[in-house]
């Protein structure tokens, strides 16, 4: 059963490595990570730290969630896009270092150096098209820089690796662009509209605005037809950052943002997916195109 990544030396040593979310006070010495119950820092704006990497059979979604002047807190989904898994595990590779531990939830978190070894707390199961959820907090503010997976098939005694990981850009979307719609306007920028990214059905509107930003809900409508997996690629009007996000999984680049499910990718013939998210500048959906996999 595979437990351990290829090319982290001397991870078995640290069997105290593991921080408890019961004991926040934990620490290892030979990781160099100090552990604190309680933290006098302010929290503050949360940054563009995010990211998404395909890594053997999973996708990987992380973002920052809260971010404070020394370190951050990290949440991730990694998503099962393949057969029934008996076990897994996954290393993230950092930009730097973490230094001090201060919260986790979800998984063991095994650090070494800049690297973060994940396993499940309990049963390694992870069945096909489901979704495991996760988080920590740390310092310093360390971004995901590239991922590596391990994993066995459940049944087959087989067992299979991915090489590290790449942020990536997405395909392009198998459907076409669609039509704006009517709606009103601020300062040129509509503030609804209707798209038909095939075989969606895309309804925005803005649910407020200010000067310096916008916030979009979005309804998507399926066709005539089940899907196993879906994700769109949203054009804007215009480069924005990201300030809050919800019901979805988003991969902002400049002026277009890939959105994917938070969770199953599955979706009934007919049914109705609402999302949304809130940028700086205001921001109008411009066209979207969808990339599905029948079920």
């Amino acid at each position: 059963m595979l437990k351990h990544i290829t090319g982290i030396a001397g991870l078995a040593m640290l069997a105290g490595c593991y921080l408890s979310p019961n004991d926040p006070t934990a620490n290892s010495e030979e990781s160099g990570l100090t552990g604190s119950g309680a933290s006098n820092t302010t929290y503050g704006e949360v940054g563009e730290g995010r990211g998404r990497f395909d890594e053997g059979p999973f996708t990987i979604y992380w973002r920052w969630y809260d971010t404070w002047e020394q370190g951050t807190c990290v949440q991730i989904d990694v998503r099962n896009n393949g057969d029934t898994l008996s076990w897994w595990d996954l290393t993230l590779d950092l930009d730097q270092p973490l230094t001090q531990w201060t919260y986790e939830s979800g998984a063991f978190f095994w650090p070494e150096g800049d690297q973060l070894l994940i396993e499940p707390e309990s049963s390694g199961s992870f069945s096909r098209r489901a979704t495991k959820k996760f988080n920590y907090c740390a310092e310093p503010r360390a971004a995901i820089v590239g991922a590596t997976v391990n994993y066995e098939l459940s049944g087959s005694g087989s067992s299979g690796s991915s090489g590290d990981g790449s942020s990536g850009d997405g395909g392009d979307g198998s459907s076409g662009d669609g039509d704006g719609g009517d709606g009103g306007s601020s300062g040129g920028l509509s503030e609804r509209g209707e798209l038909f990214p095939a075989p969606f059905t895309l309804r925005w509107r803005w649910v407020s605005s200010w000067d310096g930003g916008s916030c979009t809900q979005v309804t998507l409508i399926n066709g005539d037809r089940d899907l196993a997996e879906w994700e769109l690629l949203l054009n804007l009007s215009g480069d924005a950052r990201l300030s809050s996000e919800w019901g979805a999984w988003y991969v902002p680049s400049g002026d277009s943002m890939r959105v994917e499910p938070n969770g199953s990718g599955v979706l009934r013939a007919g049914a109705t997916v609402d999302f949304g998210y809130c940028t700086e500048p205001q921001t109008a959906i411009t066209d979207a195109r969808a990339t599905v996999t029948a079920d």
